[in-house]
């Protein structure tokens, strides 16, 4: 469900662009009479497994909810007590990495996420200053509950999600220390100024 094996091994949620690429290939299928096969390839399956399991349920119905689809999944796999907050760590990785179609995920687009102008450094960077603390008390918990069935332990999982999370954080960070220097910049800040910044 994500880049080939030969790029990034990263995280990234994408049942949007799934649920986009799925809904093309059955307006495709009824216009060609004929189907149309999409794959992708998963270049880092155990953190991935949340895209996998939105693929599953999209290939039934192109048409879910991605939006519970994710928070299904979630509950499904640290339980009760954490399910929205994984839920919404999820939909911060989607935000942030992945967006709402293929423009936005793959890197060579020029409306790529991490690029583009569309990317919202402030609110990310606010949802992740809030849910890295709730990660790591989920690690910290051990939890043992949950539906879908893993080859590692919950909290494995989640200690292999959490630099994902940090490295979300510090780009959003970047990110909006460059839109200040920018501002100052175009401001007419000084030299020195700036480069004291």
């Amino acid at each position: 469900c994500e880049m080939e094996i030969d790029q990034l091994a990263q995280m990234n949620v994408n049942a949007k662009i799934l649920q986009n690429r799925y809904q093309e290939a059955v307006a495709t299928d009824a216009i060609r009479g004929e189907s149309v096969y999409w794959s992708e390839m998963d270049s880092y399956h155990l953190v991935n497994v949340f895209s996998l399991y939105c693929a599953g349920h999209l290939l039934q119905d192109p048409f879910a909810d991605t939006d519970e689809l994710l928070r299904n999944v979630a509950y499904d796999t640290v339980g009760e007590e954490y399910g929205e907050s994984m839920y919404e760590i999820l939909s911060l990785i989607q935000d942030a990495r992945t967006g709402e179609n293929y423009d936005t995920f793959f890197w060579s687009r020029q409306d790529y996420i991490l690029k583009s102008d569309a990317y919202d450094a402030d609110d990310i960077l606010e949802r992740a200053n809030k849910l890295l603390p709730i990660l790591q008390e989920m690690i910290e918990k051990d939890l043992q509950t949950n539906v879908i069935p893993l080859p590692v332990s919950v909290t494995e999982l989640l200690q292999l999600i959490e630099p994902h999370v940090a490295q979300i954080q510090q780009y959003a960070k970047f990110r909006c220390g460059m839109y200040e220097l920018e501002n100052m910049y175009a401001t007419g800040v000084g030299t020195s100024q700036l480069q004291e910044k």
